[in-house]
């Protein structure tokens, strides 16, 4: 059986730039002009929005607000800052092919997002800790941790976020050979998808005769 890989972008990229670039913009504009310590929990919030949208295509500037959020973190000393910070740090060093690194801030991420309940942050650090492990080619620890994220995920009822879970899952068993399998995880991937309306852009991958 003859295999090829098919991407399908379901977001058209000029819509989906226009309205990350608006998106970045909304953020910046708000930290200029909420400055105050009340609005510190809204800050460390926008600050990791801003490092996550900017990380592949700014990346110095996403680390500016990564450094910039944990600072906050520590002088507010709200607990769900660090986690926040640290899951920032970990995907700027996984985009810089720090796998290992990657992988140790998000587990330290986990473990604070543990302590103080916050699920979605416990849902992508397990999938994000799934994605350095496919990198470093650990596919069955990768697939282990991203079917937490599934799960957490569930719960929540975060379609997207399941989307990217299965979406990671699938990329392992295809790197892996087990094509069937990476078949069965991007097609629930695409399915999730369809009804996206979010501002960024959602990618499923098919494998097809």
């Amino acid at each position: 059986m003859k295999l090829r890989l098919i991407s399908l972008f379901i977001i058209c990229s000029c819509k989906i730039t226009f309205a990350q670039n608006a998106y970045v913009d909304s953020l910046k504009n708000w930290l200029d002009t909420h400055t105050t310590i009340e609005n510190d929990s809204l800050r460390l919030v926008n600050y990791y929005q801003l490092s996550y949208r900017l990380a592949e295509v700014e990346p110095i500037e996403a680390w500016k607000y990564a450094y910039e959020l944990d600072k906050l973190a520590l002088r507010s000393k709200i607990k769900m800052g660090h986690a926040m910070s640290k899951i920032n740090f970990a995907l700027l060093e996984r985009l810089d092919g720090n796998y290992e690194k990657s992988v140790e801030y998000n587990l330290s991420a986990l473990q604070i997002a543990e302590k103080t309940g916050w699920k979605q942050g416990m849902a992508i650090a397990f999938n994000n800790i799934g994605e350095g492990y496919k990198e470093m080619h650990l596919y069955e620890k990768c697939i282990e941790y991203t079917n937490k994220a599934v799960e957490l995920n569930k719960i929540l009822g975060q379609n997207i976020e399941m989307a990217k879970n299965y979406e990671v899952i699938g990329d392992a068993y295809y790197r892996s050979g087990k094509y069937r399998l990476a078949l069965y995880f991007f097609k629930k991937g695409f399915a999730l998808t369809k009804n996206n309306h979010d501002n960024y852009q959602i990618r499923g991958r098919l494998l097809t005769d």
